[in-house]
């Protein structure tokens, strides 16, 4: 028997448990990588809006400038107020609104960097220092003569100046419309309290009315229309040229005083005669000499012109 030395009689022993684990996968180890470079921040490109109108120092103005002002500082997200009163001042005209301007940068330098000053500063030198009795006094006289939108839309520009509750609004607003659109909202149940509701509701029924009155118009003109082309020949009296020497031909017709219209056509007259009708009237029974819907004097007239040619034959 082959006695094997201590150290490898445990190495043989500790095989079969080492083994398994020198089979097992090797995990991977990540290689390193350059890191990517973090993003550069980019500033959200500016909305652009409608240009401001320019200010040409009328007091009607102000608050409508300075509103369109704001609003494109606003979309042109500016922070600085050395910035904003810059840009504010792009837009004054030259002659009393510039100048003042430029009185501000020589005397008051501190007012361009303070935007909230600065427009006040504008609207004491520019605004209407009673502009809200003004604006009270054109309210009240606001009328609607045209749409309630272009009503409604007046309206609102002059609530901008006073300071009305929602109830205040709604009378002031009712007060102007036509009457035919209030008497419709009376009807309505139940009214909006909301103002902008109101508003909402006024100009449907407005819109509506007047869709309305020209269906209405329409109506009547197709009516008129109809029934002058389907009225009967009977109920109009008509006219004919002088009558000639032949025998064959019938007594001439007059115009009634009240009625007029052409002469028949000659298919009119060809249908008249193959059917022993009136020429006059186009009614049966008779002729046009003895026609009951001549008036008397038309009457008079034909019984002159057939004497006429009677007489001459006799001298």
């Amino acid at each position: 028997m082959v006695l094997l030395p201590p150290l490898r009689m445990h190495l043989l022993l500790l095989l079969p448990l080492v083994l398994p684990l020198l089979l097992l996968p090797r995990p991977v180890v990540p290689t390193p990588t350059t890191a990517a470079p973090a993003p550069v921040p980019v500033a959200p490109r500016p909305l652009k809006g409608r240009e401001p109108r320019l200010f040409t120092g009328s007091t009607k103005d102000v608050e409508a400038f300075i509103d369109e002002v704001e609003t494109n500082i606003r979309l042109q997200r500016m922070t600085d107020d050395l910035d904003k009163t810059g840009y504010f001042s792009t837009y004054l005209k030259d002659g009393n609104p510039k100048s003042w301007y430029y009185s501000v940068k020589a005397t008051d330098m501190s007012l361009l960097s303070d935007y909230p000053r600065f427009v006040a500063s504008f609207r004491s030198q520019f605004s209407d220092s009673n502009y809200a009795a003004t604006a009270l006094r054109q309210i009240k006289a606001l009328r609607q003569t045209g749409s309630c939108a272009n009503y409604a839309a007046r309206f609102r520009e002059l609530l901008a100046h006073v300071d009305f509750s929602e109830q205040t609004k709604l009378d002031q607003f009712c007060d102007g419309l036509k009457s035919s659109v209030r008497d419709k909202i009376v009807g309505v149940r139940p009214k909006p309290t909301a103002f902008e509701a109101f508003v909402t509701l006024a100009i449907e029924i407005d819109n509506d009315l007047h869709e309305n009155e020209i269906a209405t118009r329409e109506r009547a003109g197709g009516s008129r229309s109809t029934a002058n082309s389907s009225r009967p020949n009977h109920h109009l009296a008509v006219s004919s040229p002088p009558a000639s020497s032949s025998t064959s031909d019938p007594t001439p017709m007059e115009v009634d005083s009240l009625k007029f219209r052409g002469p028949l056509t000659q298919d009119e007259k060809d249908h008249r005669r193959r059917n022993n009708l009136c020429l006059y009237c186009g009614g049966p029974g008779h002729d046009s000499g003895t026609c009951p819907n001549k008036s008397a004097k038309a009457k008079k007239r034909c019984r002159a012109r057939q004497a006429g040619p009677a007489q001459a034959g006799k001298a």
